[in-house]
């Protein structure tokens, strides 16, 4: 069954996303630099400098290339950490009460008479679960020293 995530949970998730979305961008930085260097230098270019395919560059040539790399990349990096950030985001919701899905919809009530709620603030408990909780909760002794059940 669904049941709304705790505040917690969703702080912890918000801090995820934001971390991945650190992540992507520094990923990006740091890579297209790198897939540049390897490609002039062990590869060939095309059009660099009139350099015709197959023809590498040397290092000091790419030395001299790299400060406009990572300043391309860093621009690279800051829009996809931008974007995974805002769009990282699930647009289905679901009835808590009957469990209907449906993608995001202005309209919130469902023909149940639930409420929808975006599906990243729900999450999926089994039945088992919440009953075996509730049972133990009910059967636990009061106190339990080394093993052993005390009333």
């Amino acid at each position: 069954m669904w049941k709304p995530k705790t505040k917690d949970e969703l702080l912890k998730e918000e801090r995820k996303k934001e971390k991945d979305a650190k992540l992507i961008g520094v990923f990006f930085f740091l890579f297209i630099p790198f897939l540049l260097t390897v490609l002039t230098k062990f590869i060939g270019t095309q059009a660099y400098r009139g350099a015709p395919l197959g023809q590498t560059l040397s290092w000091t040539e790419i030395l001299r290339t790299l400060p406009f790399m990572f300043f391309v990349s860093s621009i690279g990096g800051i829009l996809m950490y931008l974007t995974f950030r805002k769009y990282n985001y699930v647009s289905t919701q679901v009835c808590p009460k009957c469990g209907k899905i449906r993608p995001l919809d202005k309209n919130e009530n469902c023909a149940c008479g639930g409420k929808f709620r975006l599906l990243s603030e729900m999450k999926w408990v089994e039945n088992d679960k919440i009953e075996q909780n509730l049972t133990d909760k009910a059967t636990s002794p009061k106190h339990t020293l080394l093993g052993l059940h005390y009333n």
